[in-house]
């Protein structure tokens, strides 16, 4: 990995390789008595990995504490760089006022030397070593002890603010690259529909006699769940399609599971072939499909 093999090169003057934890004050989040009601309702967010991962910047929650609650809680000063460590491991955010976290997230509040900022993208650059470390249990966790043993690679401080203003602005150019991209793909859909609804809902279309699926297809048939559900899944072998991969026009790998041969042969029914249709009935109000390449 790359964080792996840039350990052993030489470093520019000033700068250094440390830890989280020597360079931040790591904090475990947690959950105050949930029977008891007045610690919950307040204005104080309370933050849980659901909140991390929308923007750069946090300061709102789904959840949020009383000033009873706040008591019963370790409150993270604005500047603190907010990392889920449980589950979906290396979702992060910055804190953007003074908020507190739920135990499924590890909390950094950076010494002098370091920028929350610089952090923050760091933390994003080595999400793959920070799932690396995390225990094999059925839930991926990685406590506070192998947190603060990651290390930090430390340049001297006006640099690491050199680094997130690059950072940034390269940011805000993919930003608006993506919005660009949205609105091509907004208008393409648009002309997708236009001409799908102009050929089959013609007159000529709708008056004509209608041929029921069974009769142009050589079967039609469900998907199914492994026994074991997503415990099964491995990081290579068979492709397994859930209905997260099955977008509108579009077959997407993101979030695609694989199973062993074993269990792909115990479900020879289930089987798809290059150029199969398939139609997500999960995801309503729209049934959306794609056809397999």
């Amino acid at each position: 990995m790359k964080q792996e093999l840039i350990l052993k090169e030489k470093l520019p003057d000033g700068w250094k390789w440390s830890t989280l934890g020597k360079e931040c004050d790591v904090v475990t989040g947690g959950t105050p008595p949930r029977h008891i009601k007045e610690y919950y309702g307040g204005t104080t967010p309370w933050i849980k990995p659901s909140d991390l991962d929308k923007e750069v910047y946090v300061d709102s929650s789904e959840e949020y504490l009383t000033d009873k609650g706040r008591n019963e809680s370790r409150l993270l000063p604005s500047g603190s760089v907010l990392v889920s460590c449980i589950g979906n491991l290396g979702k992060l955010a910055i804190a953007k006022c003074e908020l507190a976290t739920n135990q499924q997230i590890n909390s950094l509040i950076p010494h002098n030397n370091i920028n929350s900022k610089y952090l923050y993208y760091y933390l994003g650059f080595i999400q793959p070593l920070i799932v690396k470390k995390a225990s094999t249990a059925l839930v991926p966790i990685i406590n506070k002890s192998l947190f603060s043993d990651i290390p930090l690679l430390v340049p001297p401080l006006p640099v690491q603010q050199q680094i997130v203003a690059k950072l940034d602005a390269q940011m805000a150019q993919i930003e608006i690259m993506k919005k660009e991209a949205e609105k091509e793909k907004g208008a393409s859909e648009e002309m997708l529909d236009s001409y799908l609804k102009e050929i089959f809902e013609s007159k000529e279309i709708i008056d004509s006699k209608k041929i029921k699926l069974q009769k142009i297809t050589n079967k039609i048939g469900s998907g199914s769940t492994p026994r074991g559900g997503y415990r099964i899944y491995q990081n290579e072998g068979i492709p397994f399609i859930r209905s997260m991969n099955v977008l509108m026009n579009s077959f997407s790998e993101e979030g695609l599971s694989y199973i062993s041969n074993d269990i792909n042969n115990s479900m020879k029914n289930t089987k798809v072939e290059k150029g199969d249709v398939l139609l997500n009935i999960i995801q309503c109000p729209c049934f959306l499909f794609s056809i397999l390449v």
